[in-house]
């Protein structure tokens, strides 16, 4: 079994550079409490010291210019994943079974944001009954769109 060690997010960045620097090790897993596991190897971190260096040596002007590149290209990801995104029919007045569609199985929501149907972006063809999608903050993980019965 592997060494486990438990730090907040301002150590992080210490203990990574020891554990994957100065130790050698090639991978380390990340156990996020949001996330889950995260794998980190030495070429992705020395490639996210390298982006920050970017960020860091950026003019103000450029950081929102990127920003706004970010924004868009985030945005895209979001409607395109919203076009594929798998639809879940729930009953909308069952208190009891929230987190399960109308055939009572486990829509697979945990560490999901609900977005409203109001928050869409502009554009976004609205499903009949549809309500909202639960949304994976970071895109790794499809949305789930949510239609009332």
């Amino acid at each position: 079994m592997s060494e486990q060690y438990q730090c907040s997010d301002d150590e992080l960045g210490t203990l990574l550079h020891r554990l994957l620097i100065v130790e050698n090790n090639e991978e380390v897993v990340i156990q996020h409490p949001t996330e889950g596991d995260v794998v980190y190897t030495r070429e992705s971190y020395l490639a996210l010291l390298e982006n920050l260096q970017k960020v860091n040596d950026m003019s103000p002007a450029q950081r929102y210019q990127e920003a706004k590149r970010l924004e868009r290209k985030k945005q895209m990801q979001f409607r395109t994943a919203m076009i594929e995104a798998r639809i879940e029919k729930v009953d909308l007045n069952d208190d009891d079974n929230f987190g399960k569609n109308t055939d009572g199985k486990d829509i697979g929501m945990e560490g999901m944001i609900f977005v409203p149907i109001s928050n869409y972006l502009k554009g976004m063809n609205i499903l009949q009954a549809e309500v909202g999608a639960f949304v994976d903050d970071t895109m790794r993980r499809a949305p789930i769109r949510i239609v009332g019965a």
